[in-house]
């Protein structure tokens, strides 16, 4: 009886530290590269990951880096000192627009070539641009948002029934724009400018992503519940399963139609299913060096590149690579 009783006891050992590993995040294992001195507002990454663009504290410009070199390569200000609120970058890394409070301006990442300014009648709230560089979207505060064809000289406004527009996002071939606004969110096609959806929420939206079929969008409530909704009828497919009272994903980003990846405070980065909501992974990045911010980093963007090399930006002016 013996051996078995210690068999028994092994076993048992064996699958409580099985149990206690499952339910503590891991580590993920990279390296960091110091953006700024101080904490960073917003950092957007093409989908490729060859570019970052990012706005700190000071807001005085918007520095674009090229992250195959890890290495600063333009900065983008707006004229008579004007601080920089607002950054979108195109899906293909092409094209980065930056906004103080009503003005947007365009440039070429790269030559870093300045393409145009667009004066608006009321403050920004958000802007987003098109997978390939040629739609730009922008929220303003009276309610309307401008989406522009750079092919056009038209100005089409679509208009949201709260106002208060605060998330943008295109459909990855172009063709759908997501508009979030307090806890309502609408889905326009934008050939002919219809509505296609109208879902409403409890909380305000702090993340809209696509997924790479265009087929369904995530939504996901600032300390609320997240969902993924079909874009020809409108349903809730799924229901991110976290448990938690308040989780907020503050970025997404959907590495095929099957995955997806979302960061939130605290660095926290988790892999989730499409098909079920569950989750399948749970990561923490590594503490900054000294701890330069007292407060939890916030995830501000992250990808995931064809090589498997994934990058995340943090609110605390890093930038994560590692192997996914």
């Amino acid at each position: 009886m013996k051996p078995t009783i210690k068999l028994i006891k092994s076993s048992l050992l064996i699958a409580s530290l099985f149990i206690l590993t499952a339910c503590q995040p891991d580590s993920f294992r990279s390296t960091s590269v110091q953006l700024s001195g101080t904490s960073l507002l917003d950092a957007q990454m093409d989908v490729a990951g060859n570019y970052l663009v990012f706005i700190d504290q000071n807001a005085e410009s918007a520095p674009l880096w090229d992250l195959k070199t890890n290495q600063p390569k333009f900065q983008f200000q707006h004229p008579d000192n004007r601080l920089v609120r607002r950054i979108a970058m195109s899906g293909d890394g092409r094209i980065v627009a930056t906004s103080d409070l009503d003005k947007v301006g365009l440039w070429q990442t790269d030559n870093g070539r300045h393409m145009g300014w667009m004066k608006t009648d009321s403050r920004i709230n958000a802007l987003t641009l098109g997978p390939k560089g040629q739609q730009l979207a922008i929220a303003l505060a009276n309610g309307n948002t401008i989406y522009k064809h750079f092919a056009s000289s038209k100005r089409v406004r679509l208009p949201h029934p709260e106002g208060g527009v605060e998330q943008l996002a295109f459909s990855p071939d172009g063709k759908l724009l997501a508009i979030a606004g307090k806890t309502r969110t609408r889905l326009w096609r934008i050939k002919d400018r219809e509505m296609l959806q109208d879902w409403t929420g409890n909380r305000s939206i702090s993340t809209l992503e696509f997924t790479p079929d265009s087929q369904k969008l995530l939504m996901s409530e600032a300390l609320g519940d997240s969902w993924i909704a079909s874009i020809d009828n409108g349903r809730k497919t799924v229901e991110l399963q976290h448990n938690q009272r308040w989780f907020t994903a503050r970025t997404a980003h959907f590495t095929d139609n099957n995955q997806l990846l979302t960061g939130g405070p605290a660095r926290d980065l988790r892999e989730w299913s499409v098909h079920n909501g569950q989750q399948v992974r749970q990561w923490q990045t590594p503490a900054s060096k000294g701890e330069i911010f007292p407060k939890d980093p916030l995830i501000l963007d992250l990808v995931l590149t064809k090589q498997r090399q994934l990058k995340l930006v943090t609110s605390d002016g890093l930038l994560w690579s590692g192997r996914f």
